[in-house]
């Protein structure tokens, strides 16, 4: 069966449905938004959330086209707060936020809340999505490998949710210097023995390394590929080629 990744698709699915602009407050599916200036869907950073949601009230009714708002997981009831006429007035509005990790839940964690149930009282349907098995046929890939603590060698016990991924055959991670720098803390036997355990599960087709740059900063572009291939220099050179481009190639062909 074909594959795209979920970027890719959610792109072209704004195209398909005659989607001309996009109204969000950044930082949100950051890898669609770049995509979309490759289908002709112009995107436009509003100074609020609610400013988004008015902005794609705006743009469906006089267009009669799907207005589409997207806000991150922490300004969600902002982005519902201007939800209100748009639903009263059955105006064809799609907004979509990032959503909580389970991880995170009843911890006390930065910006986390529970507050999905915000959006009933506004929508005409309220959905979240939460396991990649609704999306058998898109590539989906983890930035970061979800930022593990790494700090637990060489049994790296904290980490097991994120092995248990590799029974997702569509699922990618991409890992950082950041990921790198926090498995070597451990010394360079557990930043070994994690990658080690991470190629076995995963495959190196399925795994992929980015700078993290210039969020990163610590070291210049070329400083961190350098850093990346000394810490990483025990593995054998096919690996290192999915690891190193093969794989983002393979999701991303047009790189090519």
């Amino acid at each position: 069966m074909p594959r795209m990744t979920g970027n890719h698709f959610f792109a072209e699915t704004m195209r398909a449905y005659g989607v001309s602009h996009l109204f969000f407050v950044p930082s949100v599916v950051g890898g669609a938004m770049a995509e979309m200036d490759g289908v002709g869907v112009r995107k436009v950073i509003t100074h609020g959330e609610k400013a988004a949601a008015y902005m794609a009230d705006g743009y469906a009714r006089a267009s009669r086209r799907p207005g589409i708002c997207l806000c991150q997981d922490i300004g969600t009831t902002n982005l519902a707060a201007g939800l209100r006429d748009a639903h009263m007035a059955c105006s064809p509005v799609i907004a979509i936020s990032g959503g909580q990790s389970d991880e995170a839940r009843y911890r006390h964690a930065y910006q986390n809340a529970e507050d999905f149930t915000a959006w009933d009282r506004v929508t005409k349907a309220n959905f979240s999505v939460d396991t990649v098995e609704r999306f058998p046929d898109l590539s989906i890939a983890l930035d970061h490998l979800g930022l593990p603590r790494l700090d637990d060698a060489p049994d790296f016990e904290e980490e097991q949710p994120l092995f248990d991924l590799a029974r997702f055959q569509n699922f990618y991670g991409k890992f950082s210097s950041w990921t790198i720098a926090a498995a070597a803390k451990s010394g360079n036997r557990g930043c070994a023995e994690f990658f080690r355990r991470l190629i076995d599960t995963f495959g190196a087709h399925r795994l992929m390394w980015g700078t993290n740059f210039p969020a990163s900063n610590d070291r210049s572009y070329c400083g961190f590929v350098e850093f990346a291939k000394e810490q990483l220099s025990f593995l054998l050179p096919d690996e290192k080629r999915w690891l190193f481009g093969e794989t983002a190639l393979r999701l991303w062909p047009m790189l090519r």
